[in-house]
Order: C-alpha cells, then sequence, then structure tokens
C-alpha cells in the first residue's frame, strides 16, 4: 500500500489520504481514501480489518461491490425524479418516443392523464394511473381534435404496466431471505411517492366498439388516432346513449349502471329490425328476453313467442306465484290443446320446408309425406 502526494486545488480539498493498495495476489489495484486525522497505524488497521472480513474478488471486496449495484439508480428511480423535478420545477422533460414518452409528456400540464399506448386491430391500448379509476367494463372516448373524430371503446381487461425498473425495484425490498430491510429510509427529495405511483400505473386492453364523426357512430375501427393529440375521458353510459341517439320515447329498463344511472334502450328500435340475444349459459339470455317481452306487451305490442323449453309459461306471474300485470294479456296456445290448425290452412311447401331444411327429413320420406299430403287434400270435401 503507497501513500500519494496530493496538492489542493483551489476549488476543493481533500478529506483523507490517498493511498493505492492491492489487497490480494490479483493485479489490480484500487484508490484507498482513510481519514488523514487518523494515526497511521490506524490506517493500516483499518485496511486489515477490511481484508479479513470481507471476500475480495479481482482484489475488490465483494460488499463495496453490491453496494455499487444497489446504489445506482434504476429505471422507475429515474422516471420518479423527472416526475418530481417536473412537478416541482416546471422544467419540461425531452423523450424518446416509447413509456418513457407516454409517461411524462403531459407532466408540464401538472397531471397525469390517460395515453393512447397501441392498437392492434380493434384492441387498443391505453395507459391509466392511479387517479383516474378506470374499471373493467368502463368506457372511454378517444378523441382526436385534429380529424375530429373519437373512438369509443370498452374496457376488457387491467393489467400492471410493463414500466422499465419496476421489478428490480420490488426485488429490492427484500434482498435478503424474504425479510424486509429494517432502518429509517431517507428521502430528501420525497421521491417514494412518485416511485409508488408509477409502479401503480395500469394498462387498459378496451375494445372498439365504434367510431364517432360528425355526431355519427359507426362501428368503424381503421382509422388510428394521434398518440400524442388524443384526449381521452371516462364516458358516462346516459352521454353513451345520447350519442347513439337512444332518446327513450318508449324506454325499456333493462337494469342500472355503477354510476347510478339507468340502463335503458329503446322499445321502437326493436321495431321491424332483427335482433339476436347470444351468450354463454347461464348468463341471463331467457331472463332478458323475458323483460323485453313483458315491456313490448306493456306497450301494447303483438309478440308471439315460440316456446319450445317452456320456460315463458310463468312469464304472467310473480316470483311468489301471483298474477302480475301482464297476465291477462298472455295466451299460451299448446298444440293439440287449444291450438290447432286445418289443414287447408297449411300451404306444403311450407311444411316441406320446416321438415327438410329444420328437420333434415330424409329425401324418400320426403316423396312419401307429400304423396301423403296431397291425399289428405283430395279427402278433405
Amino acid at each position: 500500500m503507497k501513500r500519494l502526494a496530493y496538492v489542493s486545488s483551489p476549488h476543493g480539498f481533500l478529506l483523507g489520504d490517498v493511498y493505492v493498495a492491492r489487497l490480494n495476489k490479483a493485479n489490480m489495484a484500487f484508490r484507498l481514501d482513510i481519514d488523514h486525522e487518523l494515526p497511521f497505524h490506524s490506517h493500516l488497521e483499518a485496511v486489515e480489518k477490511l481484508i479479513g472480513n470481507d471476500v475480495l474478488r479481482q482484489s475488490y471486496p465483494e460488499s463495496l461491490r453490491l453496494a455499487h449495484i444497489l446504489c445506482t439508480f434504476t429505471a422507475n428511480e429515474i422516471l420518479a425524479m423527472q416526475h418530481f423535478i417536473t412537478r416541482r420545477h416546471g422544467i419540461q422533460i425531452i423523450n424518446r418516443p416509447d413509456m418513457h414518452r407516454l409517461l411524462f409528456w403531459v407532466l408540464r400540464e401538472g397531471r397525469l392523464r390517460m395515453k393512447l399506448y397501441k392498437k392492434e386491430g380493434n384492441i387498443v391500448q391505453i395507459l391509466s394511473f392511479p387517479n383516474e379509476n378506470a374499471e373493467k367494463g368502463d368506457y372511454l372516448i378517444v378523441e382526436d381534435a385534429d380529424v375530429a373524430k373519437a373512438l369509443i371503446v370498452q374496457v376488457i381487461d387491467v393489467q400492471f404496466a410493463a414500466v422499465p425498473g419496476v421489478l428490480e425495484e420490488l426485488l429490492r425490498t427484500l434482498p435478503d431471505g424474504g425479510e424486509l430491510i429494517r432502518g429509517e429510509d431517507i428521502d430528501p427529495l420525497e421521491i417514494a411517492p412518485h416511485i409508488t405511483y408509477i409502479q401503480d400505473a395500469s394498462l387498459l386492453i378496451c375494445k372498439i366498439r365504434a367510431t364517432l364523426e360528425k355526431d355519427v357512430l359507426s362501428p368503424s375501427s381503421s382509422w388510428l388516432p394521434s398518440r400524442s393529440q388524443s384526449l381521452i375521458r371516462k364516458l358516462s353510459v346516459p352521454a353513451l346513449m345520447k350519442l347513439a341517439k337512444v332518446d327513450g320515447r318508449l324506454p325499456i329498463i333493462l337494469g342500472g349502471t355503477k354510476d347510478s344511472s339507468l340502463l335503458t334502450i329503446d322499445a321502437t328500435q326493436l321495431d321491424g329490425t332483427l335482433n339476436i340475444i347470444t351468450g354463454k349459459k347461464g348468463c341471463g339470455k331467457s331472463h332478458l328476453s323475458k323483460l323485453l317481452i313483458a315491456s313490448l306487451v306493456g306497450y301494447k305490442a303483438t309478440v308471439v313467442i315460440f316456446d319450445l323449453n317452456g320456460e315463458y309459461g310463468s312469464i304472467g306471474m310473480t316470483n311468489d306465484g301471483r298474477r302480475n300485470l301482464y297476465y291477462d294479456k298472455i295466451y299460451a296456445l299448446t298444440p293439440a290443446q287449444n291450438f290447432k290448425v286445418a289443414i287447408d290452412q297449411l300451404h306444403m311447401n311450407v311444411v316441406m320446408g320446416i321438415l327438410v331444411n329444420a328437420l333434415h327429413l330424409p329425401g324418400t320420406s320426403a316423396r312419401e309425406f307429400k304423396h301423403i299430403w296431397k291425399g289428405l287434400k283430395i279427402a278433405v270435401p
């Protein structure tokens, strides 16, 4: 170990004695700084304790090497510091067009807002922050003022955003056998809240439901909104119904939304159109059908139900078995009992079409049925 001679400069001064030391037989030598107020024998004793109590790798203490690793800033910490200086000092951060840019380009406006991240087909990914409170099922509108168009999207899944450095930051909190570090956190710049805020950023997986252009909704999803200029906000169900021009002249109440508004459709929109209710088993298809039927009957509409499985026989009854206000307006017709049709009221081509196309009657049987039919028509006076 050799002491080096250093001359103090007008720009600074040394607080300790500087040595060059090779701590083992390796060829590498490193600088040592030791308090100059200590006697020389204490310098030697400090080096001896270091050699005797630490593992040396290529003449460098292992604990010091780990200290260097743990004291470097992670990407997450860098983002938090950028967040801090932008909000505190109004400094504009110029970032590359990546996740960093998406997180911080709006910080000069004083608050974080949802930003469009990615679009693939009819699926868009939106970066959201904890203050947004976006949940699965919510509707969002992505407005691009430059082209006077907007996307109406619905959140179908919520995930954690893949912010760089988050995994390293989480692992740092449990460095030793899964036990928490004990001690006092020193955070003079109050960076920790910013780190936590960024760690909780989420990625909203959304499905495009419609495009809004000139107050008209269309199912198109082929255009691409601006990533930097688009404004994203939550869309309430009443606002969505207004955009869809559901005026509620003859409202059918389907239920309530989580924002305490009624979910309704207009009965006139069902008139003259083909409507199909689809869904998994047990999700409420029959319940919705009964709700629509009862509401249409309430508006004096004529509804014909082909009840193949006997599900609608109780539509005129309440849950406790009493008659409801639709009871006297419902008539159940059972074939061969109170529902009979004369043969001269039927058309053979219609019946044959049902047998062949719906029930898959073989050709030979179809010809025989046709022959019997004609015989019955002749026998009828």
